[in-house]
């Protein structure tokens, strides 16, 4: 087995659609206070079943995504409605960037981009993840390491 250089899932608040679910049921919740002796009632009180949905997606798909980077290549993995596993070696990484949102830049966190020189297999992103910098150079001098050999 590999030893695991490093290991992570993504942040919760990088999730847009735990922010879009938030404001789904509030805005649906001031809707119900509104519509209280309406007949129509129902139809905010379905907003909030879908916010519900909504943020609890986001929460469980955040927990079943985990990222590593080892002492071969990198590693992205999704066990949520289907297992999901995508490898790269680092002999075939051609690039490693950063990118920051907003919100990522306010609660630093952001996008780690591994990139392959290969055709069939374009890039492995590593979404939401905390001090993204660090984890830029961790992954290059983890390569570095592993093509001296």
């Amino acid at each position: 087995m590999d030893e695991v250089i490093w290991f992570g899932n993504p942040t919760v608040l990088s999730l847009a659609s735990l922010f879009v679910g938030a404001i789904l049921g509030v805005m649906s919740i001031v809707a119900i206070e509104r519509l209280v002796a309406s007949p129509y009632m129902w139809v905010p009180a379905l907003g909030v079943g879908a916010a519900f949905l909504i943020v609890d997606f986001a929460f469980k798909r955040a927990h079943a995504t985990t990222y590593m980077v080892s002492e071969v290549g990198v590693r992205q993995e999704c066990h949520y409605i289907t297992d999901e596993f995508n490898e790269l070696p680092f002999d075939r990484i051609a690039d490693v960037s950063v990118s920051w949102g907003l919100l990522g830049r306010i609660f630093r966190f952001g996008t780690v981009t591994v990139r392959s020189g290969s055709v069939s297999f374009q890039s492995i992103l590593f979404k939401g993840v905390r001090q993204p910098e660090e984890l830029r150079q961790m992954i290059l001098d983890a390569r570095e390491k592993a093509l001296a050999k």
